[in-house]
């Protein structure tokens, strides 16, 4: 096997989803529906929680 298919393969799958945002403006994850105040507190959770990149 090559190193670019190794690499390939250790590669996140999915990205960040776009948040919901909710009538207040804070962002809601359409995975869990967690919501956050700040865009950066959202995607930390989705990276913490859902192994995304």
């Amino acid at each position: 096997m090559s190193n670019e298919s190794n690499l390939k393969r250790t590669e996140p799958r999915v990205t960040v989803p776009e948040p919901e945002m909710t009538d207040d403006q804070k962002f809601r994850c359409p995975i869990d529906q967690a919501v956050y105040s700040t865009r950066k507190d959202y995607e930390s959770h989705c990276k913490e929680e859902h192994d995304v990149l």
